[in-house]
């Protein structure tokens, strides 16, 4: 027997919606609230394949190159 409501329990009376969803319609509110949300989720990101780049052309580099990008200069 298949699992969740059947046609028969969505024609019953007892089934019907609560009413308890008193939220408003999305606004412009939500959607700017979104907007930043994904920002920041893409900035998390760009900065985690940034370092990841870095990380793997410190591994990745000559000998030679690796004191000067340990140490560079002005730091």
């Amino acid at each position: 027997m298949a699992r969740g409501l059947t046609d028969a329990l969505l024609g019953c009376p007892g089934a019907v919606p609560s009413g308890r969803a008193s939220g408003a319609p999305k606004d412009d509110t939500v959607a700017g609230i979104r907007a930043l949300h994904n920002a920041a989720r893409s900035a998390v990101k760009a900065r985690t394949a940034a370092q990841k780049e870095i990380t793997n052309l410190l591994v990745t580099a000559p000998e030679a190159f690796g004191d000067v990008l340990d140490h560079p200069v002005g730091h």
